[in-house]
């Protein structure tokens, strides 16, 4: 009885342990990497808009970037591709998001920029 009563303890103990951790291999994640030139030492404000697969946008935030700029973003668990405005003009681009994994999105010189969304 008390071989089984420490066999019960120890299978609970290692379920509510391995029960109680939550897997960040579904989090789906992506990089900003700004390696366009600024004017002098000014930052360009850059918004990033998180959208659906219909193209609802679902968030968005504003980072201030200079070159060499570089951060990491959780995206919505909604969220399935990103678009981007630098200033008042939109990158002609739209990123799909990997799905639990990490998508790079790189500004720099030869990034097409215009007035319409994509």
């Amino acid at each position: 009885m008390k071989k089984f009563l420490s066999m019960t303890l120890l299978l609970t103990a290692m379920f509510l342990t391995f029960s109680a951790c939550s897997s960040d291999d579904d989090e789906t994640t992506y990089t900003l990497v700004y390696n366009a030139s600024t004017v002098g030492n000014y930052a360009e404000t850059v918004r990033i808009y998180e959208c659906t697969d219909n193209g609802d946008k679902i968030f968005n935030t504003s980072v201030e970037c200079k070159q060499g700029y570089e951060e990491s973003f959780t995206a919505q668990p909604d969220a399935s591709k990103v678009k981007i405005t630098i200033g008042n003009r939109w990158v002609q681009q739209v990123f799909p998001l990997k799905k639990g994994g990490n998508t790079q999105i790189t500004i720099n010189g030869s990034t097409v920029v215009g007035r319409d969304e994509p």
